[in-house]
């Protein structure tokens, strides 16, 4: 599903009613909400993408060549513990649906970490829904 349309529009409204829905049915436990912001998280009722997967970005000591750090993507890494696998796949084996707000302003590169930790976590792709 994209939802998409300017400001104002009802997109918040109705992720407010996707779960209210859920919860009549009894599937609560099977949405997550992800917002790459902590203010766009709390429209949903969310949380920030990195702390609910909690995927980290470390920093290499310094930027490649003569580059100040952070100008260039190689100069950082995402990390992933062990401590986190236990819990991310603890914290996600029922989920089934992942509603991400503001998703097409992410770079390919975190997608492709979001996917990775999702499937990692409960072991199968999961239906993407773009607000």
């Amino acid at each position: 599903m994209l939802m998409t349309g300017p400001g104002g529009t009802g997109k918040t409204h109705v992720v407010r009613a996707l779960k209210d829905v859920m919860a009549h049915y009894g599937a609560a436990h099977q949405i997550r909400f992800l917002a790459p912001t902590e203010s766009a998280g709390a429209l949903i009722d969310g949380m920030t993408i990195h702390k609910g997967l909690g995927i980290k970005v470390k920093s290499n000591e310094k930027g490649k060549g003569n580059r100040k750090l952070g100008e260039q993507l190689q100069d950082y890494s995402v990390v992933i513990s062990v401590t986190n696998r236990t819990h991310l796949r603890e914290e996600w084996r029922f989920v089934e649906v992942v509603l991400m707000d503001e998703c097409s302003l992410q770079s390919c590169e975190i997608m492709s970490e979001v996917d990775s930790t999702l499937q990692f976590a409960n072991e199968k792709p999961h239906l993407w829904l773009e607000v």
